[in-house]
Formats: C-alpha cells, sequence, structure tokens
C-alpha cells in the first residue's frame, strides 16, 4: 500500500526549536508503516538533511513507524520507474466487491496470477486494472527489479483482499 497523503510530523530540530515536516510517501512494507522521503541524492546528503532523518528514524520507532531516505536518481532507474507508471495508469479504478471477490477466488485455488492472464481476459474484462489496483493496495506484489512481460506472476502481499 502506498498514501501520498502524508501526516504532518512535529518535532524539535537541533537548536530546539519546533519544526514541521511531511513525508513524500507512507509505504506498508513487511507489515509495517515506513514513511519514504524522496530526495535527490546531493540534497539528502546535506547535514541539516541527515540530521532529520537520524532523528526521525530514532524517535519513529517508539509508535513501530520507520522512517528512510529515498535517492530520487535511483526511483528513476528502471525497470522500476516503467513499473510504476505501469502500475499507476491501470491501477486508477477502485476494486469493486465483485473484483475483490474474483481475486480472493484466485488466491484460494492457487492459481497463477500473471500479466499474461490478465491481458487475455482470463482474470476479466479489467483484470489489468484489478492486478495493478491491488498492487497498489499492498494486496498484490511483484518483482520490481524485472521488467513486466506476459509472464510476471503477481503474489500475494501484505494485506488481505477483504480490510
Amino acid at each position: 500500500m502506498v498514501r501520498q497523503q502524508c501526516p504532518e510530523i512535529v518535532y524539535l530540530d537541533e537548536a530546539g526549536e519546533e519544526s514541521f515536516h511531511y513525508p513524500d510517501l507512507l509505504v506498508f512494507r513487511n507489515k509495517r508503516y515506513v514513511f519514504w522521503e524522496e530526495k535527490p541524492k546531493q540534497y539528502a546528503l546535506q547535514r541539516a538533511v541527515q540530521s532529520r532523518t537520524e532523528l526521525l528514524q530514532r524517535e519513529l520507532r517508539a509508535f513501530d513507524l520507520e522512517y528512510e531516505i529515498k535517492y530520487a536518481e535511483d526511483l528513476l532507474l528502471e525497470p522500476r520507474l516503467t513499473i510504476a507508471t505501469l502500475l499507476l495508469r491501470f491501477g486508477r479504478r477502485p476494486l469493486t466487491l465483485i473484483d475483490r471477490w474474483q481475486l480472493q477466488q484466485e488466491i484460494s485455488e492457487g492459481l497463477a496470477l500473471t500479466w499474461e492472464r490478465a491481458c487475455t481476459g482470463s482474470l476479466g474484462p479489467f483484470g489489468r486494472e484489478v492486478l495493478c489496483r491491488a498492487v497498489l493496495e499492498g494486496i498484490l506484489s511483484i518483482d520490481l527489479t524485472s521488467p513486466i512481460t506476459r509472464q510476471t506472476h503477481f503474489f500475494p502481499g501484505m494485506l488481505e483482499v477483504w480490510v
């Protein structure tokens, strides 16, 4: 699951003054919530950003949260960028109750959820949309280091179909 509207984090900076921070993304990964801050590497290595990162990493643990800096240059590498674009393009349509039920049936029966099945209609008329939306919601996962092909497998993610 990925959320683009993150909460405001209020903290005391090195000078003891109240500061406000707005992480870029809230990601649900490995059964934990992780705040992501995306920055160009040059900016991320500045002392003030490193100091804030260290503080938030240390203090957010008490709330069972994690905080990570992601270099913008790394997020733009292929095939990750193409996959993200594809997921966002096809994953805009919300999952209906019928979509969720059919997806649950496919997972329960152990059927292979592949990009080919989605594209050929084996997963219904909105198969591509269902698989992509399910990845965005954390219901399914895919390998982000390999390009999407007909053989790409989608496998159960960290969240249940019925939330």
